[in-house]
């Protein structure tokens, strides 16, 4: 079973090394069943971020995640989700620390 989000933005979600954390993101992402409860992902997630060192600088990023991970149902289309994705384009304006990303979330299907 395959799903795909054609538009999804998100003022909240990660730790970053920039400062003050003034950030907007925009990201599309697709999943695979491969169980009922488990899944593949993959996204691509823009982020537009105050620079480092500069407050008057902006600067676009753009990674590339990958991984999989599990949804605790508590409807058909809602539940309580677990994800480990690796950032395939990780480099010194990723908003991550790490290549290695661990969300957890909520799921809410209208």
């Amino acid at each position: 079973e395959l799903h795909l989000s054609l538009f999804s933005f998100n003022l909240f979600g990660c730790l970053t090394r920039f400062l003050p954390a003034t950030w907007r993101r925009r990201r599309n992402f697709g999943r695979y069943y491969i169980k009922k409860d488990f899944f593949t992902h993959g996204e691509i997630e823009y982020l537009n971020l105050a620079a480092y060192n500069n407050i008057e600088k902006r600067i676009g990023v753009t990674s590339v995640l990958v991984g999989g991970g599990y949804i605790q149902r508590f409807s058909d289309y809602s539940g309580i989700v677990a994800m480990v994705l690796y950032n395939l384009t990780q480099n010194e304006y990723s908003p991550y620390a790490s290549p290695l990303i661990i969300r957890l979330g909520v799921n809410i299907g209208l």
